[in-house]
């Protein structure tokens, strides 16, 4: 797996503050178990690539990511993205038709600039 690490210092409270009442919910339908619910365990990211979407035969050839292939782009800065929801995914159940995860639900989140 290939990440990219989230820069959301200038977010940090509203980050805190969404990931607290998330992780407070989580809790309570025992999706997420307590210990794992802290701000502090939490690392946000970006999946860049996953070698698990290769097929066997690409597997069998690749066993790492070379660092030589993103070595130059390690400081890279990528934007910003905007997020309008948060999708509760499941990586046991089978994927969808269009290969992407399972989705129990998607919760929508309403900018205040957007209200």
């Amino acid at each position: 797996m290939l990440f990219a690490k989230i820069d959301y210092s200038e977010q940090r409270d509203d980050f805190e503050k969404l990931w607290t009442l998330l992780a407070k919910n989580l809790v309570k339908y025992e999706i997420l178990a307590e210990k794992d619910s802290d701000v502090r365990n939490f690392k946000a990211h970006d999946t860049i690539m996953k070698m698990s979407k290769m097929s066997f035969k690409e597997k069998k050839k690749v066993k790492r990511i070379d660092p030589d292939l993103y070595e130059d782009l390690k400081s890279t800065y990528f934007g910003i993205q905007n997020v309008t929801a948060i999708q509760l995914l499941s990586m046991e159940k089978p994927e969808a038709e269009d290969g992407y995860y399972y989705c129990h639900k998607t919760f929508p989140i309403f900018s205040p600039n957007k209200l």
